[in-house]
């Protein structure tokens, strides 16, 4: 069967340090039987049309490519963010990709369309059912920001617009599926189902030695891993570190990512005097995180908002005890002194006095560690969710 996935963030280059949880789902996939198109905005530097592993990508252009600054790197939000000039592409952005579907579909012979996030992708998917070709089967994935970050009148009317042309939706947590009630959407059928992880690679065996010569720590070693924005909070984490300092003056914070809040942290941490503990290591390539994860003593999150977390799941399959914020997106996956460790949202302290108690008890840290990768390998198998994926797209 053919399917066609439409999404805004995809690898543009091989080793791309993008989130590539959308390319790994449709590998999968497509190991399973299903032909798989991808459909991505086009970016600079990166080709229209490809194959990668058996996977045909096409890349829309929606606007001249000097000025294709929409996605990626950070993604659609912060880029609105940042700058005010980028709303004016939106309308080219949601034009050319509803195109491109409805050109792929005819010569691809089009079954079953698949859009990740239901803003935009789930929105231009309902268009074109809704213009072009009624019988399309429309799958949609929300993996949170589409949800818990665009709430004003008129998104979550667009929203709602959206779902009512979707026949299966799946969302990445309970607390998602919570917020798609709340949008009073009564005729979708909605279904817990998260991105997963690869268990055979992300494992406690790819502890390495190098990764602390590299980084020149001589102690502990804290990590954080994503995108240098708003919702990620490690503005909270910098400002916990004079604390976690004064009882493990040798510990050393690694911040793997970039974003649009790099220089301002920077700045943060030279002001704050921890530049000596602080290390922004940039972006890293997907499967070489493991090496980080399972050299690392504590994995700290403090999200502001989360839909779900994927990098605590991959860091618990690598043995990494995590701190992550009280969020309803992380209920699914932390259980508290048991599979990881859960503070106060937005309180610098709170990550501080966790972060002391947890490398002050080694017995405890061996104890989280054992329970969170059983915990993982029981729900959160990449695996199992492709084929359930692969049921519902069918």
């Amino acid at each position: 069967m053919n399917v066609l996935v439409t999404t805004s963030t995809f690898p543009r280059w091989p080793n791309d340090a993008g989130s590539p949880f959308v390319y790994e789902l449709c590998q999968r996939l497509r190991e399973q039987g299903l032909n798989v198109v991808v459909l991505a905005p086009h970016a600079r530097g990166a080709r229209k049309f490809e194959v990668v592993d058996g996977l045909k990508i096409f890349r829309y252009q929606y606007l001249p490519e000097m000025l294709e600054g929409l996605t990626y790197d950070g993604g659609i939000l912060s880029k609105l963010r940042a700058n005010k000039f980028n709303y004016l592409g939106i309308p080219f952005f949601l034009f050319f990709q509803l195109w491109a579907i409805r050109r792929i579909v005819k010569a691809e012979q089009i079954k079953t369309l698949h859009a990740h996030w239901v803003l935009p992708q789930g929105l231009v998917a309902a268009f074109y059912k809704k213009m072009f070709n009624p019988r399309m089967k429309i799958v949609c994935t929300a993996h949170g920001s589409d949800l818990l970050a665009l709430k004003s009148p008129f998104l979550r009317w667009l929203k709602r617009l959206a779902l009512r042309e979707i026949d299966r939706l799946t969302v990445v947590s309970h607390a998602l599926e919570d917020e798609i009630r709340r949008l009073a959407v009564d005729n979708i059928p909605v279904e817990v189902l998260p991105m997963g992880v690869d268990l055979a690679h992300f494992t406690p065996d790819h502890y390495s030695d190098a990764i602390k010569e590299k980084h020149g720590v001589r102690g502990e070693l804290l990590l954080f891993v994503g995108r240098l924005s708003e919702e990620k909070g490690i503005e909270y984490l910098i400002k916990a570190m004079p604390e976690i300092l004064g009882r493990f003056p040798a510990a050393k914070l690694l911040i793997v990512g970039s974003g649009p809040l790099e220089n301002q942290l920077r700045v943060l941490v030279e002001n704050t005097g921890i530049a000596a503990n602080v290390v922004f290591v940039g972006p890293v390539a997907h499967l070489s995180l493991a090496d980080y994860y399972a050299t690392a003593d504590v994995l700290i999150g403090p999200s502001v908002r989360e839909g779900f977390g994927l990098v605590f799941v991959e860091a618990m399959a690598c043995g990494c005890p995590v701190i992550a914020s009280d969020l309803p997106g992380i209920a699914d996956i932390i259980v508290e002194g048991k599979t990881g460790f859960c503070v106060r949202s937005l309180d610098s302290q709170a990550i501080a006095g966790k972060t002391i108690e947890v490398l002050q008890d080694q017995s405890l840290r061996e104890q989280v560690k054992s329970q969170a990768r059983a915990y993982v390998a029981a729900r959160f198998s990449a695996q199992r969710a492709a084929a359930r994926y692969k049921e519902i797209l069918a």
